[in-house]
């Protein structure tokens, strides 16, 4: 039996790794890792930013690209160069992360805007499992766009000792 979900509730899956359903790629948790270190407005060496932080440079050029090309960093090749944020952190929502590393990223291909249903075109009926997708995702992109990477990142909102740490 399924215990009643209180309404609006969901689970949301995307991606499958090694049997695991993920909704943060590792890509989006390896910026949201890069941003944290960089949070302290310094200039960073890649490397050890990576060490820090424990993100593969093949991933992390990557990131650090598309981070770059959205301004919310600065990166300089070459002796004396780094990476420096230059955004605020607290003017950055998960939702705003989550377009800059995967664009395209939707729950179902229908909610895309230009996806062609053929199913819709062909029996010109409405879907029901359309609606209902739609109606999810702009709840879930309500909820990507609440908090701040800040608080996000730093739990700004919550007490010293709130039990959230791991032991």
């Amino acid at each position: 039996m399924h215990k009643k979900q209180e309404k609006n509730t969901f689970s949301l899956i995307f991606f499958r790794k090694e049997g695991i359903y993920l909704l943060i790629t590792r890509e989006v948790d390896y910026a949201l890792r890069i941003l944290r270190d960089l949070s302290d407005g310094n200039l960073h060496v890649m490397k050890e930013l990576c060490e820090r932080e424990m993100v593969p440079h093949k991933f992390a050029y990557k990131i650090i690209r598309k981070l770059a090309d959205a301004k919310l960093i600065q990166a300089t090749r070459g002796v004396g160069g780094g990476v420096r944020l230059t955004a605020d952190l607290s003017q950055i929502t998960l939702y705003d992360l989550l377009k800059i590393i995967d664009p395209g990223r939707h729950i179902s291909a229908c909610t895309a805007a230009n996806y062609q249903c053929e199913w819709r075109e062909r029996d010109k009926r409405i879907c029901r499992m359309h609606i209902q997708l739609s109606r999810i995702e702009r709840v879930f992109n309500t909820e990507l766009k609440r908090n701040s990477l800040q608080t996000l990142l730093f739990g700004d909102d919550l007490p010293e000792n709130s039990g959230t740490t791991m032991k």
